[in-house]
């Protein structure tokens, strides 16, 4: 058979290979998504001469990254063969530790841990996280059954990835590895918990949330730890916020908000006078509110949080909607949609999409709304986005209302279209 004569000549140009090359052959099985020099470097030892031989022979393959970074990879074929010489070395484990040790140094540098609660710098390296996907699952695949622990510190020093791209299987994994390690210490238990809250409450599971945040700030308390407490009370009252109860939060926001002044944190600052512009949309006060969404976008752009930011625009676009002021509503929604793009946040694109869509029809432009409508919907078929299929409804029943032959046929235009294709069409 074919995959038996294929598997034969694997086996063939592997027994060719010096020691040191069937060593590294057998190393970069780990590998699942392929490695950059650097990453063959720190976990497999690898030197580019033998980098160089492995490809020569056709064992190993390489290609350019769309950052211009040179990635080795293997054929699935070749991998699993080496990955089983791997496992029959008994060494595999050696390698995935210092895979976790290379992972967690990528999540330090893309910045998408605790930081951003307790105001480091404030923008998310995404780019650098999804090259290395395939990796990450693998190396926590393996974690859950050899070494949860570091699991739950890798998954957990990924907070900001799993809320912007993937906050579904971040929970799950969370979850898993919380459940696995109750003897975990403190303060990575603390964090997980507010992580796993926090991916929770970006895609509505807001009651879910609400005992994980308690639980996280009774630990940070525990802890003496100021900062990291603050953001957590806080966000015990927003949470409060997000299930619909802001009038018996407001209080409590207002004194995170003195508090965060207090410590001189400056990201609590922008998500406190968010929360509080949401509070006075919800009392019909949209000019008090307008005024909060913009003080609060005016400091994620100061601290360098694009993310936040494209929550008040889109906020902002919903409150000049609101007051019937159309083209101001259309610039607040498009500024949303172009930050959600550029740093490939792609649920808040969908909203920031359909808002544009909602300041369209209140314009009276039925080719935009269905030419942005179609584009969500081929978005849509690209698989669950969080939050969005709990307040898609609201969102259809105002831009269906002006259905209609030209509404249809720039529908039909936007299916082929990505949110991207569909926000430049918006400024022809």
């Amino acid at each position: 058979p074919r995959h038996a004569t294929l598997a034969a000549t694997i086996a063939w140009s592997y027994d060719l290979l010096d020691p040191d090359e069937q060593q590294l052959f057998k190393d970069l099985a780990v590998f699942r998504g392929g490695c950059t020099l650097e990453s063959a470097q720190a976990v497999c030892e690898a030197d580019i001469d033998s980098l160089a031989s492995l490809l020569d022979k056709s064992l190993l393959r390489r290609r350019i990254d769309p950052d211009e970074t040179d990635r080795f990879w293997m054929l699935e074929t070749i991998r699993e063969f080496a990955m089983a010489r791997l496992a029959e070395s008994g060494e595999e484990d050696i390698l995935r530790r210092r895979q976790y040790d290379s992972l967690l140094e990528l999540a330090k540098r893309a910045n998408t841990g605790e930081g951003i609660s307790t105001g480091g710098p404030g923008r998310w390296h995404l780019d650098l996280v999804s090259p290395e996907l395939d990796n990450i699952r693998a190396l926590l695949d393996w974690a859950a059954d050899h070494a949860p622990e570091h699991g739950l510190e890798l998954t957990t020093a990924l907070e900001a990835f799993w809320v912007v791209r993937e906050p579904v299987e971040g929970a799950a994994r969370l979850e898993r590895f919380l459940q696995a390690t109750p003897e975990a210490p403190q303060k990575l238990r603390a964090d997980s918990l507010r992580a796993l809250a926090g991916v929770l409450d970006i895609f509505g599971e807001h009651e879910r949330a609400a005992p994980h945040y308690h639980e996280s700030l009774a630990l940070f308390e525990a802890l003496a730890d100021e900062p990291n407490a603050a953001n957590l009370r806080f966000r015990v009252a927003a949470n409060l916020t997000n299930q619909g109860q802001g009038e018996a939060a407001a209080a409590s926001i207002e004194e995170s908000l003195e508090e965060f002044r207090r410590l001189g944190l400056r990201v609590g600052e922008a998500q406190a006078f968010s929360y509080l512009g949401v509070i006075a949309a919800r009392r019909g006060e949209l000019a008090s509110a307008a005024e909060l969404f913009a003080q609060s976008a005016m400091i994620a752009r100061e601290v360098d949080w694009p993310w936040w930011e494209i929550f008040q625009h889109m906020s902002l676009a919903d409150c000049e909607r609101q007051r019937g002021r159309f083209a101001n509503a259309q610039t607040h929604a498009n500024s949303a949609l172009q930050l959600a793009l550029d740093i490939g946040d792609r649920m808040s694109a969908v909203f920031a999409a359909a808002e544009l869509a909602c300041a369209a029809v209140a314009q009276d432009n039925a080719t935009l709304a269905g030419r942005l409508w179609g584009a969500i919907e081929s978005e849509e078929a690209n698989g669950p986005i969080g939050q969005w299929a709990k307040e898609r409804e609201s969102y259809e029943s105002l831009i269906l209302s002006t259905t209609g032959p030209q509404f249809e046929q720039a529908r039909q235009q936007g299916t082929l279209l990505s949110l991207s294709e569909a926000s430049q069409s918006t400024e022809s």
